[in-house]
């Protein structure tokens, strides 16, 4: 995941729909609240396993795992677009 030269498309592509800033921030801060709900109160995360579209059967730590790296990844792409912004 850290080599971003390697583009990937997305499985699902997002709504056109337009969301406010709030908007946004809301159902990312829901998003974290249920992540971290799991992560608490599900013991043995090892024992559970889930299939990936693009990587195939993981168990539920990967899967967390791999939700961490892609959000480094969209946070480089940011500090990316940051960056060429005039100032």
């Amino acid at each position: 995941m850290k080599d971003r030269t390697m583009k990937m498309v997305a499985p699902i592509e997002p709504s056109e729909d337009e969301m406010s800033l709030d908007a946004c921030i809301e159902a990312l801060n829901d998003s974290r609240t249920n992540t971290l709900q799991v992560l608490l109160h599900t013991p043995d995360l090892e024992k559970y396993v889930l299939h990936h579209h693009r990587f195939g059967d993981m168990t539920a730590n990967q899967i967390f795992e791999l939700m961490v790296e892609h959000e480094l990844r969209h946070v480089e792409q940011i500090k990316e677009l940051v960056d060429g912004m005039p100032k």
